[in-house]
């Protein structure tokens, strides 16, 4: 009996650490395994919406600029250089031109004794020759235009002979016009790519004289016409430059003005009588009469690409004034054509 107890109780101790092992076992850490790390999968773009890739950047690096009304549209459009310097310009131009007046002047000399005489005095072709003109201007900055002014003279005189049953005649005829033209332009302006227009407004003062005389050293007859007039001026100008060559432009123009003035006419008759002595009369007559002057030119146009402030125009000219001796039986008309050479200055 004696050694029956401690096995009991050495057999009940056991049984109880058995059934406590679980849980003491349950409570002790377990060891930590390492997590595999995945590659992260490439992003599938949005069949959708595809991708934008990098932002884009501002189109302007801060604000906007206020919008105006007047910029200056410069050479390609309104968003370029401006269309010319700031300040004085000048412009020296040289016309290589062959007049031609229509001189059908007709006019009536009264003698003292009460008789008359007609004077139609015959025509001869006029020279070549050389026609200047100068222009002084100032362009103003935001596209506001310039303001000109400019001065014009032709001269020609040509010579020639003449015959009838009074013998044989040397005849002379004259052109004297002198030309003030005082204008307004609008800044140069762009309404499609490669095309710039630029037009003018003002005014124009002109004074036009021709005459006639033929003489043989015993009679002489001289007919004149000088028309002094003044009235509205305009023009247009249309560039169309030349993509394979820099700096080259077609080239046109109208010019056309409408002028209101007094004409002006002398008849003069005069010789050496059968007796030796001389007479001299003459007759005037003069109204007041409208003239319009049309201008026609096409040609090129070159600025240097290094100097933008240089300009050069060359090309053919055509000129008519009409009715500058519309006075009873008297006509008279003035044409002109041939070519030009300009020349532009910006200060």
């Amino acid at each position: 009996m004696v050694a029956k107890g401690p096995t009991l109780l050495t057999a009940a101790l056991l049984g109880a650490a058995a059934m406590l092992s679980p849980s003491i076992a349950l409570a002790q850490p377990l060891p930590s395994a390492p997590v595999p790390v995945l590659p992260s999968p490439a992003p599938t773009p949005d069949p959708v919406m595809p991708s934008l890739g990098a932002p884009r950047a501002a189109p302007f690096p801060g604000p906007p600029p206020p919008f105006s009304e007047r910029a200056d549209p410069g050479p390609n459009g309104w968003a370029d250089a401006p269309s010319g310097e700031v300040g004085l310009f000048f412009n020296w131009e040289l016309e290589f031109v062959k007049p031609a007046v229509k001189n059908r002047l007709n006019g009536i000399v009264t003698f003292p004794d009460g008789s008359t005489n007609s004077v139609q005095v015959p025509q001869t072709s006029l020279d070549w020759t050389v026609a200047p003109r100068f222009e002084l201007g100032y362009r103003f900055p935001d596209s506001f235009g310039d303001l000109s002014a400019s001065y014009r003279f032709l001269i020609s005189e040509g010579r020639g002979t003449v015959a009838n049953a009074a013998g044989v005649f040397d005849v002379r005829s004259r052109l004297d016009l002198n030309q003030f033209d005082f204008d307004y332009s609008s800044a140069r302006f762009s309404p499609g790519p490669f095309w710039d227009l630029k037009w003018r407004v003002g005014a124009r003062l002109a004074d036009v004289f021709f005459d006639s005389r033929v003489r043989n050293g015993v009679f002489e007859q001289q007919a004149s016409n000088n028309f002094i007039g003044a009235g509205p001026h305009f023009a247009l100008d249309a560039e169309r430059r030349i993509g394979l060559l820099p700096g080259f432009a077609a080239f046109g123009n109208i010019d056309g003005a409408v002028l209101v003035g007094q004409i002006h006419q002398r008849f003069h008759d005069g010789g050496v009588q059968t007796d030796g002595t001389g007479f001299s009369f003459d007759d005037t007559q003069q109204r007041t009469q409208s003239v319009p002057v049309l201008t026609l030119r096409a040609g090129f146009s070159y600025t240097p690409p290094r100097l933008e402030f240089v300009h050069f125009t060359a090309g053919y000219e055509f000129e008519r004034w009409w009715d500058l001796a519309r006075l009873g039986g008297s006509k008279g008309e003035l044409t002109d054509q041939g070519v030009f050479l300009r020349a532009e200055f910006d200060y």
